[in-house]
């Protein structure tokens, strides 16, 4: 397994914040402390309601890259 190049960042609240936000990835959490790291294009063809339901969860974060 390859050692991540992105951490967790700021949690996305709300879907509006989602869409205002311009970074490419996010982090989002799949069960306990199960992190992946995921392109805003492949976040955005979920449907709304499982996509919202991860945002209110707090699920979803950004994901800033580890320099």
């Amino acid at each position: 397994m390859s050692k991540s190049k992105y951490k967790k960042g700021k949690l996305i609240s709300s879907m509006e914040e989602l869409a205002r936000y311009d970074g490419a990835f996010f982090k989002v959490c799949f069960g306990y402390n199960n992190y992946k790291t995921l392109h805003r294009g492949f976040l955005l063809s979920w449907q709304y309601r499982t996509l919202e339901h991860y945002v209110k969860a707090g699920k979803v974060s950004t994901a800033e890259k580890i320099t």
